[in-house]
């Protein structure tokens, strides 16, 4: 059972709940605090990457799903060229990671299934373009930020949809931790 009690938090710190998680961000560290009835962990940010202007997709079956990883990961690689080297290094040799991801989603569309989807479908496509290789049976080259296809690496997901009304600001944010147990 969780308890209460008093937190003085420093002005640098931002800080966020989601249920009963309590979240503390040390924003001159890159930091990140959780606190929870199951223990308190550590989150050492690792780097964030985006695609803007980018409709977010759902994962298919077959050849149109291996086609809408590949333009997905061809998206990642051009709008974040500048931070893609550094996020590789900081996250290949993790063993545990933890991403927040937020799906920015056009309302402003004639069909509503444009913005109607399911957040396990739209993590699927996602999750499988982070490791070296997002596809057991092509092996087509993934982004290469988890080492070989050990997407099993991701400890951690936190995730939601967000409403937008203008096509250039939807797209993908996701930054990566480093997922610490205390």
């Amino acid at each position: 059972m969780c308890g209460y009690g008093l937190w003085v938090v420093p002005r640098y710190f931002k800080y966020r709940t989601i249920g009963a998680q309590l979240f503390i961000g040390d924003v001159k560290h890159g930091r990140i605090g959780k606190l929870s009835c199951d223990g308190a962990s550590t989150m050492n940010k690792l780097g964030k990457i985006s695609v803007m202007g980018f409709p977010p997709e759902t994962a298919k079956r077959g050849h149109e799903m291996t086609e809408r990883k590949e333009k997905l990961r061809n998206e990642f690689q051009k709008q974040n060229q500048d931070e893609l080297p550094d996020l590789i290094k900081n996250c290949i040799n993790k063993e545990s990671i933890g991403v927040d991801v937020i799906f920015k989603l056009n309302t402003n569309v004639p069909n509503p299934t444009t913005f109607k989807k399911d957040l396990d479908n739209l993590l699927k496509i996602l999750l499988d373009i982070f490791p070296e290789e997002m596809d057991d049976n092509t092996k087509e080259r993934g982004l290469g930020i988890i080492r070989g296809n050990e997407d099993d690496r991701v400890h951690e997901i936190i995730c939601r949809k967000d409403f937008v009304e203008d096509p250039k600001d939807e797209g993908i944010i996701v930054e990566f931790y480093e997922f610490v147990k205390n």
